[in-house]
Formats: C-alpha cells, structure tokens, sequence
C-alpha cells in the first residue's frame, strides 16, 4: 500500500490493483481467473477491515478509488521502513539507503542517491527536469517493476529536455510504467523492448510522439494513451498498419484508451478478445457516412468521447453481448435520434448522455434495455419528454 501511506492521498483502485499484479502480490486463481479480479477480491477485504477508505463507487459498486486511514498512515510507514518494504523521501536524503521500493516526490538532486539502489524493485517520484543522469544513475536498478514517474519543468529553465533517453528500453523487468511530463515529449523506439511491460499509462499526457515500437508490447493488459498523440512510423509502407506493429497482436488487453484512427477501429479491436474497458476520443478523420464501428464482443464496458459519429451507434452496440455500460460523452454522436431496437442491450446495466446538443429523441423500442439499472442525461438541453416505454422499464 506504499502510494496510499500518503496522508489525503486519494488513489484509483485499478492503479493500485495493477501495481500489485506487477509486483506480484496477487496470482490468478486458476484458469478461470486473471489477477486483476483477484486484486479486487484483496482490496474488499482490506476495505472491510478498515484499513482502507473507499473514496467513490463505480457504476457497478466496485471501487474507483480509495485511501488509508489517517491514523493507520504514520504507522504504516514506520512498519514498512522497518520491514524494509518501502521508505517516503522528501527533499532531504539524510542518510545512505538502499530501499526495495521508493517513493520520492519534490525530491532534489534524486539521481545522485539512486546510483545506491540496485535493490530498487519500485519507484514513485515526482522531479524536475532536468535531472542530471537520473536515467544513468536509475540504470543500475536492474529488477526495476514498477516506475511511476512525473517530470515537471524546472522553474529557472524555460524549455525543458523533451525527449526521453533510449536508456528507458534496458529496464526489461518493468511492467507498470506511468509517465506524465511536457507537452510534446518524445519516447525513444527503445520503449519497444519493454517485453514484459504489463500497464502502461499515457493518459494525463497531451500531444505526445509514440514511436510504433508501442505495438510490440504483446504482454500489455492496460495501455492509456493520452489525446493528441502522433505515431510516429517507421521507414516503410503502408503494411506496416496491418504488421506485427499493429494493435491487433495486442491480444492480451484488457483495457485500452485510444484515439480513435481508421486502422485502430476497423483492424485491431475485433481482434482484442481479452478486452473489457474501451475508451475512444475523437472523430475518425477518414470516416464517411457507410463507416461502421467494429468492437470486440466481449467488451463490458464502452467510451465514446467527441467522436461525432453521424449514424446512429445504436444498432451495432445494441447486439454486444456482454457491455453492461455505455457512455455517449461530448459529443460522441451528432445525430437527432437514437433508437434502442427491440431486444437490444440485453444486459445493459448503465447508459450515460452527456453533452450531446443535437440529440432531440431517445426511442426505445419494445424488450429493448431489459437490465437497464441507470440512466443517467446531462446537458442534453433539446431532449424532449422521455417516452412512455422508456418509463415502464422494470428494472430501472
């Protein structure tokens, strides 16, 4: 629980549940389980033994996000620093250490005290740039896990470094990265390296270059990438969309954030089959009125944010089988009417409108939404009364 020993500090439970798959606190129960679900049924139990507080419930009642106690904080760092399970650094290092897990945040002058770390397991800090050879010095933590990093600009230098070295690509052991930094920060084609990389985390970024070494990372389970990103390709052609490099060998994801591209949507998400979570930004600048949406059929649960989709997406998301919540957000769909046909979303438990201006009619039709739990309609300001069968669902 190394994050939340951080007095006010609130954390997302997913975050934290991929944190301890990384480090391997939790294992897959059998065949029919995967470690992430196991996190879960871990994070309950320590919720009901009061040690930790749930902050917010998702739509399903999961926990979104959580944090310690206050009067289990001091004591849960005093024991782990005895244990030597993990250690809390501010700006001062006041003696030489050697910690398995570090969690630094405003630290000065870090890289010079990470040379020491060869033990070095997990890494949260927040520093400014530059760090002079932080990557160099943070080379020796060879079993590296687990890197959450933030990288601010120094407050004397006005254009900050905004490439990231190749050396990122020689910790081969990591598999949670989250990185948040400048605008416009460039990762080097190393980042394909990363083979056992399980999460990876891009998503408070805005305007980053990806190189399409990304899509070699077949061991990802999560991948959040941040708005605005530009791939940058290769000196090849064209098959390089369809190649080894393309998402759709990505086939181990369980969880993805993406822009939405033509080759992304029509070649690589029907093949995701492991994929729950789908959130997709944007509209398809390649898209024409016959463009259809293509999703995997084991999806749970659906995003769809500023894509101004012109054809009603109804049709087709109304025959997934398993999604249980959809979000139409910011203008996801740009058309006048949305119909919900007879017997589609047959296990649809939470639907969301926001931010849809255009939007006047929501039609559902008979035995259609027959799970419907939520439904829940924000700033959808030329709606007019909802129907009368929308009104008579049971379950709503």
């Amino acid at each position: 629980m190394g994050i939340l020993a951080l007095k006010d500090c609130e954390m997302k439970a997913s975050k934290l549940i991929q944190m301890w798959v990384a480090e391997g606190f939790v294992q897959a129960r059998g065949e029919e389980t995967v470690e992430e679900d196991v996190g879960e049924d871990c994070l309950e139990e320590l919720i009901h033994r009061s040690m930790i507080q749930v902050v917010k419930r998702k739509w399903d009642g999961r926990v979104k996000s959580c944090r310690i106690h206050d009067l289990l904080c001091d004591l849960a760092i005093s024991k782990a620093k005895d244990s030597k399970f993990f250690e809390v650094r501010g700006n001062i290092f006041a003696y030489p250490f050697n910690p398995r897990r570090l969690i630094a945040h405003d630290s000065q002058n870090i890289s010079q005290h990470l040379s020491n770390c060869h033990r070095l397991r997990s890494l949260i800090c927040s520093i400014h740039i530059p760090q002079v050879n932080f990557w160099s010095c943070l080379r020796n933590a060879k079993l590296l896990t687990v890197l959450d990093l933030t990288l601010t600009a120094h407050p004397d230098r006005e254009r900050p470094e905004k490439k990231l070295p190749k050396e990122i690509g020689e910790f081969i052991h990591l598999k949670y990265f989250r990185f948040l930094g400048p605008r416009r920060t460039r990762f080097p084609w190393s980042i394909g390296r990363l083979i056992n990389l399980e999460t990876l985390d891009l998503r408070e970024n805005f305007n980053l270059d990806i190189p399409f070494s990304i899509w070699k990372l077949h061991q990802l389970r999560h991948l959040y990438l941040g708005t605005f990103t530009i791939y940058i390709m290769p000196i090849c052609d064209q098959r390089c969309f369809s190649s080894h490099l393309g998402i759709d060998k990505m086939t181990n994801l369980q969880t993805l954030y993406v822009e939405q591209h033509g080759w992304v949507v029509r070649r690589g998400l029907p093949k995701l089959t492991q994929l729950r979570k789908l959130y997709i930004y944007g509209p398809n600048m390649r898209s024409n009125s016959s463009y259809e949406l293509i999703f995997p059929s084991n999806l749970v649960e659906l995003i769809l944010d500023y894509c101004r989709l012109k054809q009603d997406p109804m049709l087709t998301l109304g025959k997934l089988p398993n999604l249980r919540a959809l979000k139409l957000i910011n203008n996801a769909y740009i058309g006048r009417k949305i119909t919900c046909s007879s017997g589609a979303f047959s296990h649809l438990e939470f639907l969301r409108l926001n931010i849809l201006p255009d939007l006047k009619e929501l039609i559902v039709e008979e035995s259609a939404l027959p799970s419907l739990k939520t439904l829940q309609i924000y700033r959808c300001y030329q709606m007019g009364k909802l129907l009368h069968q929308l009104q008579k669902l049971k379950s709503l």
